[in-house]
């Protein structure tokens, strides 16, 4: 039996953000998820330059995929390209030959605040980028901002806020309240990347200004920060940096925490579109604590099974809400029940649902 192959066509990215059709695709044995890069020639020089035979043979395989769409026609494909990159003058044409689909998390249209600014103002980009929206099989949209944004601005055939999703092996009917129940400490966890994007200084902040012998602070991850993470926590007893974890590695790190800090800072057009380690977190029982950008507040009910405050307030918010749940343990425990509950939503079969919406696959 043929499989039907979805094509993930996008500049780079996280394979991630597609577990749930991968989840469909290992359930029905009759669809193949194919990822393949459109932004080929940076890494192609770096491969060479480099001497790395996998990340060549990698950009031969997206060179031959961008030729075989223009004298192929009907791929499904979906389209992840952020506005309003100059790169669609070229690909639109071929994209037109296909069934495509748009993705996308961006939160910001009408040309007010946008990473792509080549070529973006003139009449033609304009153009292009109006007929590849409203000429989709339809809008993948991360968030429901995203979806009401680019509704404004666009007719649109067709929309569903395709949320990201947990890994399969997240999935439980049950919360695991190992993880500092009875303790005499609350432990707090940092996971993503180790840059000033990500509020690491802020966490830093906290760490100094709160009682170390009443909260224990992990950081797993990678980044530009990575050392100065290191010496930071080096320093500390109550400071443990665990480096970049698989994630099988991670569940247990989730499962043996308590509270997820994700203190993101705005930084030009950039801002904290979903946050899949809220959702992660949250799937274990972990209570997250985070900055009010649009990922964020829509994934977390305030009060109620996580917080969110402005970046201003982070700080000191989060020491008096965890000095709160030392003092009030039931309240941690009923939090942390509260953020399973939410995190388990965002299982590989709910999250299929919604790619469905549009995909019609049977």
């Amino acid at each position: 039996m043929s499989k039907k192959c979805i094509y993930i066509y996008h500049e780079y990215g996280s394979n991630s953000h597609y577990r749930a059709l991968e989840w469909y695709s290992i359930k029905k044995e009759n669809v193949k998820i194919i990822y393949r890069e459109f932004s080929v020639s940076k890494n192609l020089f770096k491969s060479l330059m480099t001497l790395n035979y996998a990340l060549f043979l990698k950009q031969l395989k997206n060179i031959y995929f961008f030729i075989e769409l223009i004298f192929s026609k009907s791929k499904t494909i979906i389209v992840g390209i952020a506005p309003y990159d100059w790169r669609l003058l070229i690909y639109y044409p071929i994209f037109k030959r296909h069934k495509f689909y748009y993705h996308t998390s961006f939160t910001s249209w009408g040309y007010l605040n946008y990473p792509k600014k080549l070529f973006a103002s003139t009449q033609i980009s304009k153009e292009i980028w109006r007929k590849f929206i409203e000429s989709s099989k339809g809008v993948f949209c991360v968030s429901e901002k995203t979806r009401n944004e680019i509704g404004l601005h666009y007719s649109i055939n067709g929309s569903s806020v395709v949320n990201h999703s947990i890994p399969d092996t997240y999935v439980s009917k049950k919360i695991s309240l190992m993880n500092n129940s009875n303790s005499d400490f609350i432990k707090c966890l940092y996971v993503g990347r180790m840059s000033e994007s990500k509020g690491i200084k802020s966490i830093f902040e906290l760490i100094k200004s709160i009682d170390p012998k009443r909260f224990y602070f992990e950081f797993v991850g990678k980044g530009e920060l990575e050392d100065e993470v290191e010496k930071f926590c080096r320093e500390r007893s109550n400071c443990n940096f665990r480096g970049y974890k698989s994630s099988s590695e991670l569940k247990l790190i989730y499962d043996a925490s308590d509270i997820l800090l994700l203190p993101s800072v705005r930084k030009g057009a950039w801002e904290e579109l979903f946050g899949m380690v809220l959702i992660e977190a949250m799937s274990r029982g972990v209570v997250p604590f985070s900055t009010n950008h649009t990922g964020p507040t829509e994934i977390i009910d305030n009060g109620i099974n996580g917080l969110y405050f402005s970046e201003n307030e982070f700080v000191q918010s989060t020491i008096q809400n965890l000095q709160n749940f030392f003092e009030n343990n039931p309240e941690l425990i009923r939090m942390k029940k509260e953020a399973f509950k939410k995190g388990q939503n965002y299982s590989p079969r709910i999250i299929f649902d919604k790619w469905n919406n549009l995909l019609e696959l049977k």
